[in-house]
């Protein structure tokens, strides 16, 4: 008889005594040996039975495999002709192998053997997914959808290493992690349900094996368990929701969700799966920190990456246990390797690329931490992340990639944080380990921005993610008065009068134009900023030029930046003589403008007219007329509720 062999060839050897033979047929129920009752031979003709053993399966698989490797395109069609993938899946049954009645439980020899054989399917089954050529992955899309399959393979992480040997168990749980990951790489995320529904269900179980499996001393199972962990999380941010009754249940939710469920309402971070893994994986994150792009560190930072990125206890858990001190004090260490890589004339340029991409590694992991959290951008702005970034600024712009991570990393730092756009300008002088009072300087982190935005709109090239990112980071330090001081006692808003005309329909050119649109609208909120924008050489006409283009995005920012600058009361006497601006005006609410752009429109003339009382005198001589025969088009509906509102008070002012 056959044996399982651990390689991809097959040995040969005696079958144990204690290996009960499996029935293998074409039908679809689960073997009966497997369930601990004798088999029932049936009369059918037309249906072969034959008995064999976990032991000649599991050797069986490996043939297979070998064959799949050498002639895939003559042995894949035979497999899904004959329906041989589907027969051997249906064997794997866990809860018939771990029957809790010790009278009809196996001994550890065959639970160990038909271990392995689930193993060997399920390798089979991966090697049948690799070689797939049907088109969209059929085979793939027909295993994902088999909702009792994904509770049989989600149900093998029940087998516990106190019940089994543990190479068993590893093997099994390491062919399933490998199964899973390669089915969470299906196109069509809605037919992922039934395995986000299994994986919900199951959620403590596979937690407990995730955390087995970091601690295990098997790098395969450590590296394999994590690789199936950050596919996952990184999946779930797209998954569907699995809906029971009024409540939706997704990963994020699961992976936050009390592991003791009759303390529902102790919410307590160190009672979540997530805060559970988080400590685990900060440990190991801490175990490897001096290993440059070891393959175990790759893993464990990508996982507690994508976990702080979802789970919000986990995060908590990360920055209770000083990891946002951690990364920046790599930040501090990987510069100062930098600098020494660059006094060595005979240092590597593969030396400088490693401790580059453990930079881009730290900058994912930081934008993760921080993203969507308070409680981590405060702890980055107390640890003058700034200050450490500025000084890394140099090393960043040598790979595209790196500067990716780092603008995006800003972007999320300074997401709603005033505090950390500001420490942006102020940048601590730092001596050793003491930090001075804050001072500030014209060499700083947010000049810097701005020099590279200028220097980006000029090439442009046809990767535009970098001027995308630079000018998203600007739009939210808008919202700090020392970071638009910059911008605006700089040249770098002569950028703007430099735009091409929108009658070059290039598409560099159009996001060009939008980019800057975008940037102004975020500025134009500030008083400050709408005097400096008025003064600029042109401008209105450029933005009246904007707000007639082709791209309805470009039209509605145009006017969002006129209607800003009629706030302040300086402007409203310059925009009120503009000759182009009310003849603007009266053409956008008398033609098929888009409501929203109308609404804009009824706003300026508000802003125009509101303690004005010359302007008001111009503007009930030149549009009032226009704004009532408006108002008697707009349709008095509840979707113009907003409007009307806004346009009868208008009327009201200039009609007194």
């Amino acid at each position: 008889m056959f044996a399982a062999s651990n390689h991809h060839g097959v040995s040969t050897g005696n079958m144990p005594n204690d290996q009960t033979p499996v029935t293998a047929s074409t039908g679809t129920s689960t073997p009966a040996s497997l369930r601990g009752e004798e088999p029932e031979i049936q009369q059918d003709q037309s249906v072969t039975f034959g008995l064999v053993c976990p032991g000649f399966l599991s050797a069986l698989c490996q043939l297979l495999c070998n064959l799949l490797t050498l002639a895939a395109e003559d042995v894949q069609p035979l497999l899904c002709k004959e329906d041989l993938l589907q027969s051997l899946l249906r064997l794997i049954d866990v809860d018939s192998l771990m029957n809790k009645d010790k009278k009809t439980r196996k001994s550890h020899l065959h639970l160990a053997c038909t271990l392995d054989m689930y193993a060997n399917i399920l390798k089979l089954t991966l090697q049948c997914l690799i070689h797939d050529s049907t088109d969209d992955t059929a085979m793939q899309q027909q295993i994902v959808v088999d909702k009792a399959l994904m509770h049989r393979l989600v149900k093998v992480f029940n087998t516990k290493i106190q019940d089994l040997d543990e190479v068993s168990c590893h093997g099994a749980w390491k062919q399933t992690f490998l199964l899973l990951t390669a089915l969470l790489q299906q196109r069509d995320v809605s037919a992922l349900c039934p395995l986000l529904t299994a994986l919900s269900i199951n959620w403590e179980e596979l937690t407990d094996v995730i955390c087995e499996c970091i601690k295990s001393t098997d790098l395969s199972v450590y590296i394999t368990s994590l690789h199936f962990f950050s596919a996952l999380l990184s999946k779930s941010v797209r998954l569907p929701g699995r809906e029971t009754g009024h409540m939706k249940i997704t990963i994020k939710s699961v992976i936050d969700r009390p592991l003791n469920k009759g303390a529902a309402s102790d919410m307590s971070a160190a009672r979540t799966s997530g805060a559970m893994l988080a400590t685990l994986l900060l440990s190991e994150h801490d175990k490897h920190l001096n290993h440059l792009m070891s393959p175990e560190k790759t893993a464990a930072v990508q996982a507690l990456r994508c976990l702080v990125g979802v789970s919000n206890t986990a995060k908590h858990t990360a920055l209770a246990g000083g990891l946002m001190e951690t990364l920046v004090e790599q930040l501090k260490d990987l510069h100062t390797q930098l600098t020494l890589q660059g006094l060595d004339k005979k240092s590597s340029s593969s030396k400088r690329h490693t401790l580059l991409m453990e930079l881009k590694e730290t900058f994912n992991l930081l934008n993760c931490l921080v993203f969507q959290s308070d409680e981590a951008k405060m702890a980055a702005v107390d640890n003058h992340l700034s200050s450490v970034v500025f000084n890394l600024w140099a090393w960043c712009q040598l790979e595209k990639s790196v500067l990716d991570a780092l603008l995006s990393l800003l972007c999320s730092f300074t997401a709603n944080n005033s505090a950390g756009s500001t420490s942006m300008v102020y940048c601590p002088a730092v001596d050793g380990s003491i930090v001075h009072q804050k001072t500030h300087t014209n060499n700083c982190l947010a000049h810097s921005i701005v020099k590279l935005a200028s220097e980006e709109q000029v090439r442009m090239a046809s990767n535009l993610r970098i001027p995308r990112l630079t000018f998203q980071l600007l739009c939210n330090m808008a919202i700090a008065g020392e970071c638009r001081n910059v911008m605006l006692k700089t040249n770098f808003l002569q950028g703007f009068l430099s735009l091409p005309a929108i009658k070059k329909n290039i598409k560099q050119q159009r996001i060009r134009q939008s980019l800057w649109l975008n940037l102004l609208v975020c500025l134009s909120i500030s008083s400050d900023a709408q005097q400096a924008l008025l003064k600029l050489k042109d401008s209105v006409d450029m933005l009246l030029e904007f707000s007639t283009s082709s791209l309805a995005s470009q039209q509605e920012a145009a006017m969002l930046v006129i209607r800003n600058l009629c706030f302040h009361p300086a402007n409203k006497s310059k925009l009120l003589s503009h000759e182009k601006l009310l003849d603007h005006v009266t053409e956008v609410l008398s033609a098929s403008a888009g409501i929203h752009s109308q609404h804009i429109v009824i706003s300026a003339i508000w802003a125009l007219a509101c303690n004005n009382q010359k302007g008001k005198a111009t503007l009930k001589r030149r549009v009032l007329g226009t704004l009532q025969d408006f108002e008697n088009q707009l349709p008095h509906n509840h979707y113009n509720v907003n409007i009307l509102k806004d346009l009868q008070n208008v009327i009201a002012l200039l009609s007194k």
